[in-house]
């Protein structure tokens, strides 16, 4: 089971007790009540109040998300940017 936070230190803060590899930031592009268009932005706030880590930080914007949708295709090995990174 996957949760997904956005905008919300708390539930950032609570990784610990739910595990980092099942927490996904959420943008819900192009809805209105969404992070869009300052996804970004709004990630790297909640990261830093909550004081996450780089790999935390992977996790939740990308990694998790590779894992749940089964989109192993899209990542790339360390160091290298992927296709849809380079694009961006």
């Amino acid at each position: 089971m996957f949760g997904c936070v956005y905008d919300d230190v708390a539930g950032l803060r609570l990784r610990d007790t739910v595990g980092m590899s099942q927490i996904m930031f959420e943008v819900d592009y192009p809805h209105g009540d969404s992070t869009w268009p300052h996804s970004r932005a709004i990630a790297e706030k909640i990261a830093l109040s909550s004081r996450a880590v780089e790999n935390e930080l992977y996790l939740l914007v990308r990694g998790n998300a590779i894992r749940c949708y089964g989109l192993d295709r899209l990542e790339s090995p360390p160091g290298r940017r992927s296709r849809v990174e380079r694009s961006s």
